[in-house]
Protein backbone atom coordinates (compact mmCIF):
# COMPACT_ATOMS: atom_id res chain seq x y z
CA UNK A 1 0.00 0.00 0.00
CA UNK A 2 1.63 3.21 -1.41
CA UNK A 3 1.88 6.05 1.42
CA UNK A 4 0.20 9.58 0.93
CA UNK A 5 2.38 12.43 1.28
CA UNK A 6 2.43 14.17 4.28
CA UNK A 7 1.22 17.32 3.21
CA UNK A 8 -1.80 15.03 1.24
CA UNK A 9 -2.84 13.80 4.27
CA UNK A 10 -2.52 17.05 6.58
CA UNK A 11 -4.98 18.28 4.39
CA UNK A 12 -7.75 15.69 4.27
CA UNK A 13 -7.51 15.44 7.82
CA UNK A 14 -7.90 19.43 8.18
CA UNK A 15 -10.85 18.99 5.40
CA UNK A 16 -12.32 16.49 7.66
CA UNK A 17 -11.87 18.51 10.58
CA UNK A 18 -13.58 21.50 9.17
CA UNK A 19 -16.30 19.42 7.82
CA UNK A 20 -16.96 18.03 11.52
CA UNK A 21 -16.63 21.16 13.13
CA UNK A 22 -19.27 22.60 10.53
CA UNK A 23 -21.33 19.94 11.28
CA UNK A 24 -20.75 20.18 15.13
CA UNK A 25 -21.73 24.22 14.87
CA UNK A 26 -24.65 24.05 12.77
CA UNK A 27 -25.95 20.73 15.44
CA UNK A 28 -25.15 23.53 18.13
CA UNK A 29 -26.80 26.25 16.64
CA UNK A 30 -29.92 23.88 15.51
CA UNK A 31 -29.59 22.98 18.94
CA UNK A 32 -30.15 26.43 20.48
CA UNK A 33 -32.95 27.20 17.96
CA UNK A 34 -34.76 24.22 19.17
CA UNK A 35 -33.89 26.04 22.84
CA UNK A 36 -35.29 29.23 22.40
CA UNK A 37 -37.92 27.99 20.47
CA UNK A 38 -38.98 25.86 23.10
CA UNK A 39 -38.62 28.26 25.89
CA UNK A 40 -41.16 30.30 23.78
CA UNK A 41 -43.75 28.11 23.09
CA UNK A 42 -47.18 28.86 24.20
CA UNK A 43 -47.99 28.39 27.99
CA UNK A 44 -51.64 28.78 28.99
CA UNK A 45 -51.76 29.17 32.82
CA UNK A 46 -55.09 29.86 34.53
CA UNK A 47 -55.96 32.81 36.89
CA UNK A 48 -58.58 34.05 39.53
CA UNK A 49 -58.89 37.85 41.01
CA UNK A 50 -61.29 39.31 42.89
CA UNK A 51 -63.68 41.02 41.11
CA UNK A 52 -65.95 43.10 43.51
CA UNK A 53 -64.42 46.32 43.19
CA UNK A 54 -64.78 47.90 39.64
CA UNK A 55 -61.67 50.06 40.08
CA UNK A 56 -59.40 46.61 41.21
CA UNK A 57 -61.00 44.60 38.25
CA UNK A 58 -60.48 47.55 36.02
CA UNK A 59 -56.72 47.91 37.22
CA UNK A 60 -55.90 44.33 37.26
CA UNK A 61 -57.63 43.50 33.52
CA UNK A 62 -55.73 46.18 32.03
CA UNK A 63 -52.24 44.21 33.17
CA UNK A 64 -53.08 41.31 31.85
CA UNK A 65 -54.11 42.56 28.16
CA UNK A 66 -50.52 44.71 28.56
CA UNK A 67 -48.63 41.66 29.70
CA UNK A 68 -50.35 39.23 27.09
CA UNK A 69 -49.32 41.61 24.20
CA UNK A 70 -45.88 42.02 25.39
CA UNK A 71 -46.11 38.29 26.27
CA UNK A 72 -47.55 36.54 23.62
CA UNK A 73 -45.92 33.15 24.42
CA UNK A 74 -48.14 33.12 27.45
CA UNK A 75 -51.50 33.23 27.65
CA UNK A 76 -53.81 33.84 30.93
CA UNK A 77 -57.20 31.96 31.21
CA UNK A 78 -59.32 34.35 33.43
CA UNK A 79 -61.41 31.89 35.53
CA UNK A 80 -63.28 34.70 38.01
CA UNK A 81 -66.67 33.05 37.53
CA UNK A 82 -69.03 31.64 40.78
CA UNK A 83 -71.14 32.31 43.28
CA UNK A 84 -70.35 33.58 46.80
CA UNK A 85 -67.68 35.57 48.59
CA UNK A 86 -63.97 35.13 47.18
CA UNK A 87 -63.02 32.39 49.51
CA UNK A 88 -65.91 30.59 48.45
CA UNK A 89 -65.28 30.85 44.97
CA UNK A 90 -61.81 29.12 45.36
CA UNK A 91 -62.88 26.28 47.76
CA UNK A 92 -65.20 25.54 45.50
CA UNK A 93 -62.47 25.58 42.53
CA UNK A 94 -60.51 23.49 44.56
CA UNK A 95 -63.08 21.31 45.72
CA UNK A 96 -63.68 20.40 41.53
CA UNK A 97 -59.97 20.81 40.57
CA UNK A 98 -59.98 24.30 39.22
CA UNK A 99 -57.71 25.75 41.85
CA UNK A 100 -55.79 28.46 39.83
CA UNK A 101 -52.22 28.33 38.52
CA UNK A 102 -52.23 31.91 39.62
CA UNK A 103 -54.38 33.26 42.49
CA UNK A 104 -54.83 36.54 43.84
CA UNK A 105 -54.70 35.18 47.45
CA UNK A 106 -56.60 36.63 50.63
CA UNK A 107 -56.31 33.89 52.59
CA UNK A 108 -53.32 33.33 52.56
CA UNK A 109 -52.50 30.89 55.74
CA UNK A 110 -55.86 29.17 54.96
CA UNK A 111 -54.33 27.72 51.93
CA UNK A 112 -50.50 27.84 52.76
CA UNK A 113 -51.20 25.49 55.53
CA UNK A 114 -53.63 23.42 53.13
CA UNK A 115 -50.76 22.76 50.96
CA UNK A 116 -52.29 24.70 48.00
CA UNK A 117 -49.63 27.36 47.86
CA UNK A 118 -45.45 27.42 46.81
CA UNK A 119 -43.26 29.98 48.62
CA UNK A 120 -42.57 32.83 46.65
CA UNK A 121 -39.22 32.67 44.32
CA UNK A 122 -36.68 34.58 46.74
CA UNK A 123 -35.75 36.32 43.43
CA UNK A 124 -39.03 38.62 43.87
CA UNK A 125 -38.44 38.81 47.09
CA UNK A 126 -35.95 41.68 46.27
CA UNK A 127 -38.65 44.09 44.80
CA UNK A 128 -40.52 44.29 47.87
CA UNK A 129 -40.27 46.47 51.28
CA UNK A 130 -41.19 43.87 52.87
CA UNK A 131 -42.69 40.21 52.71
CA UNK A 132 -45.58 38.78 54.63
CA UNK A 133 -44.39 35.71 56.51
CA UNK A 134 -46.57 32.99 57.74
CA UNK A 135 -44.47 29.94 59.58
CA UNK A 136 -41.48 31.22 58.44
CA UNK A 137 -42.59 31.26 54.57
CA UNK A 138 -43.41 33.96 51.99
CA UNK A 139 -46.90 32.69 49.39
CA UNK A 140 -47.41 36.07 48.42
CA UNK A 141 -45.85 38.61 46.16
CA UNK A 142 -48.42 42.22 47.32
CA UNK A 143 -50.20 43.82 44.85
CA UNK A 144 -50.13 47.02 46.86
CA UNK A 145 -49.88 48.90 50.23
CA UNK A 146 -53.20 48.84 51.93
CA UNK A 147 -55.12 51.79 50.74
CA UNK A 148 -56.76 53.39 54.36
CA UNK A 149 -60.68 53.50 54.32
CA UNK A 150 -62.73 56.69 54.97
CA UNK A 151 -65.54 58.88 54.88
CA UNK A 152 -65.95 60.11 51.01
CA UNK A 153 -68.62 63.09 51.44
CA UNK A 154 -70.56 65.23 48.87
CA UNK A 155 -69.25 68.66 49.60
CA UNK A 156 -72.11 70.88 48.30
CA UNK A 157 -73.48 69.18 51.20
CA UNK A 158 -71.05 69.98 53.43
CA UNK A 159 -70.91 73.41 52.17
CA UNK A 160 -74.31 74.14 52.06
CA UNK A 161 -74.89 73.29 55.57
CA UNK A 162 -71.92 74.87 57.20
CA UNK A 163 -70.05 71.09 58.06
CA UNK A 164 -66.85 70.70 58.69
CA UNK A 165 -64.75 67.96 58.65
CA UNK A 166 -65.11 65.87 62.52
CA UNK A 167 -61.72 66.49 65.00
CA UNK A 168 -63.39 63.13 66.93
CA UNK A 169 -66.09 60.75 66.80
CA UNK A 170 -68.70 63.27 68.97
CA UNK A 171 -68.05 65.54 65.71
CA UNK A 172 -68.64 62.96 63.66
CA UNK A 173 -72.10 62.05 65.36
CA UNK A 174 -73.27 65.89 65.16
CA UNK A 175 -72.55 66.39 62.21
CA UNK A 176 -74.41 63.71 61.04
CA UNK A 177 -77.24 64.77 62.83
CA UNK A 178 -77.32 68.15 60.80
CA UNK A 179 -77.52 66.15 57.52
CA UNK A 180 -80.00 63.95 58.44
CA UNK A 181 -82.41 67.10 60.12
CA UNK A 182 -81.94 68.23 56.57
CA UNK A 183 -83.83 65.51 54.65
CA UNK A 184 -80.81 63.54 53.43
CA UNK A 185 -79.87 60.51 54.63
CA UNK A 186 -76.25 60.94 56.29
CA UNK A 187 -74.79 57.38 55.50
CA UNK A 188 -75.44 55.00 52.94
CA UNK A 189 -74.07 51.07 53.65
CA UNK A 190 -74.21 48.48 51.06
CA UNK A 191 -75.12 45.98 53.39
CA UNK A 192 -76.36 43.45 50.62
CA UNK A 193 -72.65 42.70 50.50
CA UNK A 194 -71.05 41.11 53.46
CA UNK A 195 -67.35 42.20 52.59
CA UNK A 196 -68.87 45.93 53.38
CA UNK A 197 -70.22 45.44 56.28
CA UNK A 198 -66.38 44.39 57.41
CA UNK A 199 -65.22 48.67 56.50
CA UNK A 200 -67.55 49.48 59.35
CA UNK A 201 -67.12 46.90 61.60
CA UNK A 202 -63.19 47.04 61.52
CA UNK A 203 -63.29 50.81 61.68
CA UNK A 204 -64.88 50.77 65.48
CA UNK A 205 -62.65 47.23 66.45
CA UNK A 206 -59.80 48.72 65.58
CA UNK A 207 -60.20 52.09 67.80
CA UNK A 208 -60.95 49.91 70.51
CA UNK A 209 -59.10 46.89 70.17
CA UNK A 210 -56.57 46.44 67.35
CA UNK A 211 -55.16 49.78 67.63
CA UNK A 212 -54.12 49.14 71.37
CA UNK A 213 -53.69 45.62 70.60
CA UNK A 214 -52.94 44.01 67.42
CA UNK A 215 -52.01 40.39 69.47
CA UNK A 216 -55.84 40.03 70.61
CA UNK A 217 -56.91 37.48 67.81
CA UNK A 218 -54.02 34.95 69.51
CA UNK A 219 -55.21 36.05 73.02
CA UNK A 220 -58.69 34.84 72.00
CA UNK A 221 -57.42 31.86 71.12
CA UNK A 222 -55.74 31.29 74.20
CA UNK A 223 -58.97 32.38 76.09
CA UNK A 224 -57.39 35.27 77.41
CA UNK A 225 -59.67 37.59 75.93
CA UNK A 226 -63.39 37.63 74.71
CA UNK A 227 -65.66 39.85 72.52
CA UNK A 228 -68.21 40.34 75.26
CA UNK A 229 -65.02 42.13 77.12
CA UNK A 230 -65.84 45.69 77.59
CA UNK A 231 -64.15 47.15 74.59
CA UNK A 232 -65.38 44.93 71.85
CA UNK A 233 -69.17 45.65 73.51
CA UNK A 234 -68.02 49.34 73.32
CA UNK A 235 -66.68 49.11 69.72
CA UNK A 236 -70.39 46.97 68.50
CA UNK A 237 -72.17 49.70 70.44
CA UNK A 238 -70.17 53.03 68.84
CA UNK A 239 -71.33 51.46 65.58
CA UNK A 240 -74.98 50.86 66.55
CA UNK A 241 -75.75 54.24 67.75
CA UNK A 242 -74.98 55.03 63.86
CA UNK A 243 -78.08 52.56 63.21
CA UNK A 244 -80.23 53.54 66.40
CA UNK A 245 -80.10 57.45 65.63
CA UNK A 246 -81.41 56.75 61.92
CA UNK A 247 -78.04 58.14 60.85
CA UNK A 248 -77.87 55.05 58.08
CA UNK A 249 -80.12 55.10 55.10
CA UNK A 250 -82.85 52.98 55.94
CA UNK A 251 -82.60 50.37 52.60
CA UNK A 252 -78.71 49.70 53.73
CA UNK A 253 -79.75 45.80 53.98
CA UNK A 254 -80.92 45.57 50.75
CA UNK A 255 -78.16 48.15 49.02
CA UNK A 256 -75.16 46.42 47.16
CA UNK A 257 -72.41 48.26 47.15
CA UNK A 258 -72.05 48.76 43.90
CA UNK A 259 -75.17 51.05 44.22
CA UNK A 260 -73.23 52.66 47.28
CA UNK A 261 -71.40 55.56 44.71
CA UNK A 262 -74.63 56.55 42.68
CA UNK A 263 -76.90 57.63 45.79
CA UNK A 264 -73.88 59.36 46.98
CA UNK A 265 -73.80 61.17 43.09
CA UNK A 266 -77.64 61.92 43.03
CA UNK A 267 -77.32 63.63 46.53
CA UNK A 268 -79.46 60.91 48.28
CA UNK A 269 -77.10 60.00 51.11
CA UNK A 270 -74.20 62.79 52.10
CA UNK A 271 -71.57 60.54 52.99
CA UNK A 272 -70.29 56.44 52.44
CA UNK A 273 -67.67 55.27 53.98
CA UNK A 274 -65.15 53.06 51.71
CA UNK A 275 -61.50 52.92 50.57
CA UNK A 276 -59.86 54.73 47.93
CA UNK A 277 -60.44 52.38 45.20
CA UNK A 278 -63.69 53.72 44.28
CA UNK A 279 -62.48 57.27 43.68
CA UNK A 280 -62.01 57.00 39.90
CA UNK A 281 -65.86 55.23 39.64
CA UNK A 282 -67.09 59.05 41.11
CA UNK A 283 -65.02 60.95 38.86
CA UNK A 284 -65.89 58.30 35.57
CA UNK A 285 -69.57 58.65 36.64
CA UNK A 286 -69.50 62.54 36.86
CA UNK A 287 -66.53 64.74 36.80
CA UNK A 288 -68.39 67.39 37.87
CA UNK A 289 -68.96 66.26 40.98
CA UNK A 290 -66.99 67.23 44.00
CA UNK A 291 -66.09 64.96 47.16
CA UNK A 292 -63.38 65.29 50.12
CA UNK A 293 -61.91 62.43 51.84
CA UNK A 294 -61.51 62.37 55.93
CA UNK A 295 -61.27 59.47 57.94
CA UNK A 296 -63.20 58.99 61.11
CA UNK A 297 -61.13 60.10 64.32
CA UNK A 298 -61.95 58.09 67.96
CA UNK A 299 -63.37 60.07 70.75
CA UNK A 300 -60.07 61.59 71.80
CA UNK A 301 -59.07 62.14 67.75
CA UNK A 302 -56.71 59.63 67.50
CA UNK A 303 -56.94 57.84 63.79
CA UNK A 304 -56.20 54.76 62.81
CA UNK A 305 -56.54 52.87 59.79
CA UNK A 306 -55.97 50.04 57.65
CA UNK A 307 -52.62 50.69 56.34
CA UNK A 308 -50.19 48.12 57.99
CA UNK A 309 -49.63 45.10 55.46
CA UNK A 310 -51.42 41.66 55.46
CA UNK A 311 -50.77 38.59 53.87
CA UNK A 312 -52.49 39.01 50.53
CA UNK A 313 -50.96 39.58 46.94
CA UNK A 314 -50.35 36.96 44.07
CA UNK A 315 -49.75 33.58 44.95
CA UNK A 316 -48.41 30.27 43.19
CA UNK A 317 -50.04 27.54 43.68
CA UNK A 318 -48.33 24.32 44.37
CA UNK A 319 -49.62 22.56 41.67
CA UNK A 320 -48.37 24.58 38.98
CA UNK A 321 -44.96 25.04 40.78
CA UNK A 322 -43.94 21.46 39.25
CA UNK A 323 -44.31 23.07 35.93
CA UNK A 324 -40.96 24.75 35.35
CA UNK A 325 -42.83 26.94 32.71
CA UNK A 326 -45.47 27.82 34.53
CA UNK A 327 -43.06 29.07 37.39
CA UNK A 328 -41.09 31.12 35.05
CA UNK A 329 -44.42 32.90 33.40
CA UNK A 330 -45.21 33.49 37.18
CA UNK A 331 -41.96 35.13 37.50
CA UNK A 332 -42.07 37.22 34.24
CA UNK A 333 -45.30 37.94 34.97
CA UNK A 334 -45.17 39.64 39.03
CA UNK A 335 -42.02 41.72 37.21
CA UNK A 336 -43.91 43.00 34.70
CA UNK A 337 -46.78 43.70 37.50
CA UNK A 338 -44.58 46.02 39.32
CA UNK A 339 -42.25 47.35 37.27
CA UNK A 340 -42.40 50.85 37.61
CA UNK A 341 -43.29 51.90 33.73
CA UNK A 342 -46.74 49.62 34.42
CA UNK A 343 -47.73 49.86 37.86
CA UNK A 344 -47.64 53.71 38.22
CA UNK A 345 -51.08 52.86 35.79
CA UNK A 346 -52.15 50.75 38.03
CA UNK A 347 -51.50 52.38 41.38
CA UNK A 348 -53.10 55.46 39.72
CA UNK A 349 -56.56 53.22 37.91
CA UNK A 350 -56.94 51.49 41.41
CA UNK A 351 -56.30 54.76 43.72
CA UNK A 352 -53.52 52.47 45.77
CA UNK A 353 -50.18 52.74 47.00
CA UNK A 354 -47.01 50.83 46.15
CA UNK A 355 -46.00 48.08 47.95
CA UNK A 356 -42.48 47.60 46.14
CA UNK A 357 -38.91 49.78 47.07
CA UNK A 358 -39.48 52.17 43.90
CA UNK A 359 -41.01 55.27 44.68
CA UNK A 360 -44.15 55.19 42.36
CA UNK A 361 -45.32 58.40 42.08
CA UNK A 362 -48.59 59.43 40.22
CA UNK A 363 -50.67 62.57 39.41
CA UNK A 364 -53.30 62.09 42.31
CA UNK A 365 -56.20 63.99 43.23
CA UNK A 366 -57.13 65.72 46.30
CA UNK A 367 -58.27 63.38 48.46
CA UNK A 368 -56.11 60.54 47.43
CA UNK A 369 -53.27 62.77 47.56
CA UNK A 370 -54.87 63.04 51.25
CA UNK A 371 -55.09 59.75 52.10
CA UNK A 372 -51.65 59.04 51.22
CA UNK A 373 -50.38 61.74 53.48
CA UNK A 374 -52.30 60.44 56.64
CA UNK A 375 -50.83 56.52 55.62
CA UNK A 376 -47.67 58.40 55.69
CA UNK A 377 -48.51 60.13 58.65
CA UNK A 378 -45.98 58.68 61.39
CA UNK A 379 -49.24 59.89 63.94
CA UNK A 380 -51.64 57.39 62.17
CA UNK A 381 -52.07 54.08 63.59
CA UNK A 382 -50.94 51.65 61.58
CA UNK A 383 -53.70 48.43 61.81
CA UNK A 384 -56.00 45.99 59.53
CA UNK A 385 -58.97 44.16 59.20
CA UNK A 386 -59.54 41.45 62.15
CA UNK A 387 -59.37 38.52 59.59
CA UNK A 388 -56.02 39.73 57.70
CA UNK A 389 -54.16 39.01 60.96
CA UNK A 390 -52.12 36.51 60.32
CA UNK A 391 -49.78 33.79 61.94
CA UNK A 392 -50.72 33.25 65.27
CA UNK A 393 -53.22 35.96 65.07
CA UNK A 394 -55.08 34.16 61.71
CA UNK A 395 -58.81 33.85 62.52
CA UNK A 396 -61.61 30.66 61.47
CA UNK A 397 -61.45 31.15 58.02
CA UNK A 398 -65.35 30.90 58.18
CA UNK A 399 -65.45 33.25 61.37
CA UNK A 400 -65.38 36.45 59.62
CA UNK A 401 -68.64 36.19 57.41
CA UNK A 402 -70.25 34.69 60.44
CA UNK A 403 -69.55 37.31 62.52
CA UNK A 404 -70.34 40.10 59.89
CA UNK A 405 -73.86 38.94 59.69
CA UNK A 406 -74.14 38.74 63.33
CA UNK A 407 -73.56 42.57 63.43
CA UNK A 408 -76.18 42.80 60.66
CA UNK A 409 -78.37 41.04 62.77
CA UNK A 410 -77.78 43.59 66.28
CA UNK A 411 -77.99 46.61 63.96
CA UNK A 412 -81.40 45.05 63.34
CA UNK A 413 -82.36 44.79 66.49
CA UNK A 414 -82.67 41.24 66.60
CA UNK A 415 -80.62 40.76 69.93
CA UNK A 416 -78.61 42.96 72.07
CA UNK A 417 -74.64 44.05 71.38
CA UNK A 418 -74.21 42.14 74.56
CA UNK A 419 -76.06 38.61 73.76
CA UNK A 420 -74.35 39.03 70.40
CA UNK A 421 -70.62 39.36 71.74
CA UNK A 422 -71.69 36.05 74.10
CA UNK A 423 -72.77 34.77 70.88
CA UNK A 424 -69.68 35.32 69.32
CA UNK A 425 -67.22 33.49 71.84
CA UNK A 426 -69.03 30.37 71.51
CA UNK A 427 -68.97 30.65 67.87
CA UNK A 428 -65.38 31.62 67.68
CA UNK A 429 -64.60 28.63 70.28
CA UNK A 430 -66.71 26.08 67.70
CA UNK A 431 -64.89 27.04 64.78
CA UNK A 432 -61.49 27.56 65.97
CA UNK A 433 -61.37 23.79 67.27
CA UNK A 434 -62.48 22.91 64.10
CA UNK A 435 -60.05 24.56 62.27
CA UNK A 436 -56.92 23.07 64.39
CA UNK A 437 -58.36 20.21 63.62
CA UNK A 438 -57.64 19.97 59.87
Amino acid sequence: MRKKPFSLLMSSVLASTMILTACSSENEKTSTSKSESASKEKIEVSMVFATGDPAHTEAITDVITAFEKKHPNIDIKENNSGTGSYLELLQTKDAVGEFPDFVEMRDTQLFGEAGKLAEIPSELEELYKEMPTINGKHYVAPLESQSPQGIIYNKKIFKDLGLKEPKNLAEFYELSEKIKKSGVSPIVVGGADIWHMGFWVNKFLIDEVYAENPNWNSQRAKGEVHFSDDNVVQAVTDLKKLWDDGLVDKGWLSTPDNQTVPMLLSGKAAMVYTGTWVFNQIKEADPSFEFGYFPIPDENGKIALTTASPAQGWALSAEAAKDPDKVEAFKTFVKFFVDPKQYKGYLQTANAISATKDKITYDAIEPMTKAIQLANDPKTVDSMMFNQFYGENGIPPQFRNWFYKTIQETLSGQMSVKEAMEKADKEWDVQYKAWKKQ
